[in-house]
């Protein structure tokens, strides 16, 4: 059996309705929101995930990285989930945590489209500097800073640091929130240490300075980087999550 969930933005309710496998191509749905989508329709559709269970998974992507997307894109699809991006409102970043800026974001987007919405907070946390960058990553270098410009802080700050003293890790809160009021967070975790200089030309942010073994995430290949990633465990954690949630009958 398949469960088919169909959202009503504008009550925030849900209906479920399960079909077999043969009826699911005559249970597809449309939904449209006109004052948000202008009228572009979003098709809600199932996929099959490798253990091969079948439940529908589509969400609304809060985030306006677009490397974030490219990434997340990546490494949902195998395990079938589907994001989509929007045009959202802006979200202050108020939390003392990554995850209660995943949820800021996530419950955002959910509210502002009336759909079941995902969201990725993460950082670096350098151990010599007690944790920092920690949630302000993005803005540790100002607010118009670019990733060069965040690295070389960074290293400025770690310049006398030796090696043994350079652990670090990096960490991803995912939330998804759903119309419905529920959501669901996790996180990922990826031990390493911050490198001397800049290595690799792959990645963003702080790939190229973040040493997992003997190589940058920016030397590692996407599907290498993804298996060992702190946002690739927050993911995995995430399907696994969301089994529970649409189990099979």
């Amino acid at each position: 059996k398949i469960i088919i969930t169909v959202f009503f933005p504008n009550s925030g309710c849900f209906l479920r309705q399960k079909c077999s496998e043969s009826e699911k191509d005559s249970c597809a749905f449309f939904l449209e929101s006109p004052s948000l989508w202008e009228k572009i329709r979003h098709f809600l559709y199932f996929q099959t995930t490798p253990k091969g269970e079948s439940f529908l998974e589509k969400f609304i992507m809060a985030t306006h990285n677009r490397h974030k997307v490219t990434e997340l894109q990546r490494i949902l699809a195998p395990l079938g989930i589907e994001v989509a991006t929007a045009d959202l409102p802006e979200v202050e970043e108020t939390g003392k945590t990554f995850e209660e800026n995943a949820e800021l974001k996530a419950r955002s987007a959910c509210q502002a489209t009336g759909l079941p919405s995902v969201a990725d907070d993460s950082g670096i946390a350098v151990d010599a500097l007690d944790g920092a960058p920690g949630v302000y990553s993005a803005r540790y270098a100002g607010p118009d800073a670019t990733d060069e410009d965040r690295n070389r802080k960074l290293l400025d700050e770690l310049r006398d640091v030796p090696d043994d003293k350079r652990t670090a890790r990096f960490v991803s809160a995912v939330c998804c929130a759903f119309p419905d009021g529920e959501t669901i967070t996790v996180t990922g975790v990826c031990e390493g240490r911050v490198a001397h200089a800049p290595r690799g030309t792959d990645g963003f942010g702080y790939d190229p300075v973040f040493l997992v073994g003997k190589k940058t995430y920016a030397e590692l290949t996407p599907s290498e980087k993804d298996a060992v990633s702190h946002r690739g465990k927050a993911l995995r954690l995430l399907a696994e999550r969301l089994r529970e949630r649409n189990p099979k009958d």
